[in-house]
């Protein structure tokens, strides 16, 4: 009898089901290509877990997010013990993961696949994937790859939509905490022994109206670092706590210039900012897997991608396939979703006019056909596009 492979999808339990929704979906997909998938959690008891596993008939290893790199299995390191492509999808900016208390397992797994084939990394922003393409080590590349989010489908669609607006996510908050403004003290503060001309030119390319979001390409030209340079520690906390800054600094001003227009907010620290704005409503924290039945209860979403340009948050092909119109920053990826494109409006992160942007999703809104985004957008897709690859 043919005995099925099985793929191990490897996550951790946020508080929040962020990575348990996408364990959920991306197992589903790949069940259907005839391969089992067993789902492991490192926030349990690994032992357990392993006993009724087959390990010598695992197709391929599928790690959301890099905490896994920390199993150690019969005295090997996880990417050590199994002898298959091994995948390692970075859910959030690649600048956060490597820069967190966990980031070294990261690098040193960057290192490893440079000289081990079987060892990918995938990224969700290809602005990055760009950036860090150019990192070598020992004269040899990282296997990177590009897998873009996909849609989260709600179960129940609501046909009837609200004429208000809608934001899910937090306001967020800054890792630079020693100045009131960063900006005004970067000369002051950098690892870089930099001329006073680079950063007043940081500045204007972050302060530029074309900004789109990704500092971290501007402090690499502008400061003549090296593709080395992208993994060291004090690069990584200089370029997150400017990013965190400006991501912050990014959705006041977005949500300023909604102007006191209708809107609902999901997330922690928008009824703090904004307590006094009397046509905003603040629901409070909501899990992951509530976004896709929450957006579809409203005509149009106001997305926030965290400072990409080329490929955006679940929530936008999630707000599409419930055919819910989508405010967002203006990205490179926006360009090559199919279909009628009507019900999307873009604005620039430094000049948003999220206000009139509002009032012509609601007043125009239609009701869009959604195949092309649940055709071309899921996780079935992507997987696709994965084992094609293998």
């Amino acid at each position: 009898m043919y005995n099925k492979k099985t793929v191990l999808v490897i996550t951790w339990d946020h508080p929040e089901l962020v990575t348990q929704n996408f364990s959920t979906a991306i197992s589903a997909a790949i069940q259907g290509y005839n391969l089992n998938v067993t789902g492991i959690s490192i926030s349990q008891p690994i032992a357990p877990q392993f006993e009724t596993i087959d390990l010598s008939n695992i197709a391929f290893v599928f790690c959301i997010g890099h905490e896994a790199l920390s199993m150690i299995i019969n005295g090997k390191i996880i990417y050590d013990f199994f002898d298959c492509p091994f995948y390692v999808y970075v859910l959030d900016t690649p600048i956060y993961n490597l820069r967190n208390t966990s980031g070294h397992l990261l690098i040193e797994y960057f290192n490893r696949s440079t000289k081990d084939d079987r060892l990918r990394i995938l990224f969700a922003e290809k602005t990055y994937l760009d950036l860090y393409s150019n990192y070598e080590f020992n004269g040899l590349k990282p296997r990177l790859e590009f897998m873009p989010f996909a849609a989260f489908p709600a179960v129940n669609k609501k046909e009837e939509k609200m004429d208000r607006a809608v934001v899910i996510g937090g306001l967020g908050t800054e890792l630079y905490l020693v100045h009131e403004d960063l900006l005004k003290n970067l000369d002051s503060y950098n690892p870089y022994q930099v001329s006073k001309k680079q950063t007043n030119e940081l500045i204007d390319a972050i302060e530029h109206d074309q900004f789109a979001g990704n500092v971290v390409k501007h402090i690499v030209r502008i400061f003549n670092l090296e593709p080395k340079d992208l993994l060291d520690i004090d690069f990584l906390t200089f370029a997150c706590e400017i990013d965190s800054y400006i991501k912050k600094r990014n959705r006041v001003r977005a949500v300023d210039s909604l102007k006191n227009f209708h809107t609902d907010f999901y997330g922690p620290g928008w009824d703090v900012k904004y307590k006094n704005v009397d046509n905003f409503r603040f629901m409070g924290k909501i899990k992951h897997t509530q976004i896709s039945e929450i957006t579809s209860r409203y005509k149009v979403l106001l997305n926030f991608d965290p400072n990409w340009e080329n490929g955006v948050h679940d929530r936008v092909f999630t707000c599409l396939a419930s055919g819910t119109s989508l405010i967002t920053n203006d990205n490179l990826f926006l360009d090559k979703l199919e279909g009628n494109n009507s019900n999307i409006y873009r604005y620039r992160p430094n000049n948003p006019n999220i206000n009139e942007l509002a009032e012509c999703a609601i007043n125009g809104y239609q009701s869009t056909e959604v195949k092309s985004i649940l055709l071309n957008h899921t996780w079935h897709t992507r997987i696709t596009t994965l084992i094609e690859n293998i």
